[in-house]
């Protein structure tokens, strides 16, 4: 018996492109718009996402620096446990990889098409 792994990213991207399109045969209309920066057009389904995706990649950025700190004052609280100091160690490396994912995903969208981001 074969198992089946789900995907939820595919599965999601899929109902969003879906819904996008959708949403642009049907004449889309928002009841509220979402707090943009100025020059991006939140009336449509594509500036809504586009706004969304530019708030997701600066949470990423103060949510990486939030560990950071953590994971400096981890590490300096510590002392002399070797197994504390990994974790902090851990707890830093992985915030910046985050923090680098994020940035990526913005490079190569932006390079893809500087109106998607």
């Amino acid at each position: 018996m074969r198992k089946f792994v789900q995907q939820p990213p595919l599965f999601i991207i899929s109902i969003v492109l879906f819904l996008g399109g959708f949403a642009a045969v049907s004449g889309y209309v928002p009841l509220e718009t979402l707090p943009s920066s100025p020059g991006v057009d939140t009336s449509t389904l594509g500036g809504y996402l586009a706004n969304i995706y530019t708030i997701g990649i600066g949470l990423a950025g103060v949510l990486a620096v939030l560990m950071i700190v953590i994971g400096g004052i981890q590490y300096i609280g510590s002392g002399m446990s070797p197994s504390g100091k990994t974790d902090a160690k851990d707890r830093i490396r992985n915030a910046i990889m985050g923090l680098l994912l994020a940035l990526l995903s913005w490079i190569i969208l932006n390079t893809i098409n500087p109106t998607l981001v």
